[in-house]
């Protein structure tokens, strides 16, 4: 969990790439910008669902990196807000957290937001939708493959991208339509999320003794998801979506839990309910009070990787059938970044 300090930094970033116009209409909302039009097809109704959300979040995290270095993407456990009575009256709402649920944004750290056409960032909380719930998660970790939580034609009991959408209907305003959701930073905090609870099933499989990096086959609704389609995001396809090396420049902290030897939930911000043993968020209407525990391990820094270009145009893959355009550079490699395993290709083959 973040500390206060890392969560201001982390608001600190957000806010200095929202109001960054060296890239129109600023940096924020250029990176929300690949969540509209063909994408929403993409990179929703189908296996590439998870996949694409993952380099969607390594793409925002680096930008938010490139402002501190030291900042991480974290991630909205709503499990923790959907055990309160009234889920809308978290203290995550609060202005030391997302700022309202209601209404237009005017107030907590990202106050007065607008999009591009100029409208108010608004939420319209609480009023629809399920946010992820400990029974939903528990239902999808009864499942064993891939085509049994992702699959469209699965029963909605079990399937991840329908459970994820109850928590955009609930934030509603601008999180509840698919084309503007990304306006809203609880968008990222939230897929995040969702990427979390997918990289927990990776591990069940290959505790399993299966492979998660392999695509899933089954029933699939449109072309856009089929394991050779393009992403959008360069050359990557959606099976190149389920490699682990994607996920080789970050790992995650548990999700905060307490127990009757143990009912220390880590955060100033949560208490131990002691009839369920579960953490929950404080009372709004209180104000939270320091914590004994342990300092919060600081974020992992994203470890430099290079991209392996197909080099594959109209089926040809060759690196001469390329034109090399000069570009202004707008980031620099990290200076401990000396190998780079990317190579030509000519004819179909890798010339290492």
């Amino acid at each position: 969990m973040l500390s206060d300090d890392e969560r201001t930094r982390f608001h600190g970033a957000v806010n200095s790439l929202k109001y960054d116009r060296t890239v129109e209409p600023n940096k924020f909302d250029a990176l929300a910008e690949f969540h509209r039009g063909l994408a929403v097809f993409v990179a929703h109704g189908g296996p590439g669902f998870p996949g694409w959300h993952r380099l969607y979040l390594m793409l925002f995290e680096a930008a938010l990196q490139e402002v501190d270095p030291s900042v991480c993407l974290p991630y909205w456990d709503s499990t923790l807000d959907s055990s309160l009575d009234n889920p809308a009256e978290s203290y995550v709402f609060s202005d030391d957290f997302f700022g309202p649920i209601d209404g237009d944004i005017t107030s907590g750290p990202f106050a007065n937001w607008a999009t591009p056409e100029l409208a108010p960032l608004t939420r319209s909380g609480g009023r629809d939708g399920v946010l992820f719930t400990h029974d939903a998660i528990r239902d999808m970790m009864t499942r064993n493959t891939y085509e049994e939580i992702l699959m469209p034609d699965q029963d909605p009991q079990y399937n991840m991208e329908f459970h994820h959408g109850g928590a955009h209907v609930f934030i509603g305003g601008h999180m509840e339509r698919l084309d503007e959701a990304a306006y809203d930073i609880i968008f990222f905090l939230h897929h995040a999320f969702v990427d979390y609870i997918w990289e927990l099933f990776r591990e069940k499989m290959v505790a399993n003794g299966l492979d998660p990096e392999v695509f899933p086959t089954g029933t699939i609704v449109n072309d856009y998801h089929r394991p050779d389609a393009l992403m959008g995001f360069g050359n990557v396809t959606h099976a190149e979506g389920y490699l682990h090396a994607l996920k080789d420049s970050y790992e995650y902290e548990r999700s905060p839990e307490c127990s009757r030897g143990n009912p220390d939930c880590g955060s100033k911000y949560l208490y131990c309910n002691t009839t369920i043993y579960r953490c929950l968020p404080i009372d709004p209407a209180f104000p939270p009070v320091p914590n004994p525990g342990p300092n919060p391990k600081p974020c992992k820094p994203n470890k430099p990787q290079a991209y392996q270009n197909s080099f594959c145009i109209d089926g040809v893959c060759d690196v001469n059938q390329w034109v090399w355009v000069p570009v202004k550079i707008m980031s620099q490699r990290p200076p401990e970044f000396h190998t780079y395993p990317s190579y030509p290709v000519y004819n179909g083959k890798m010339s290492k």
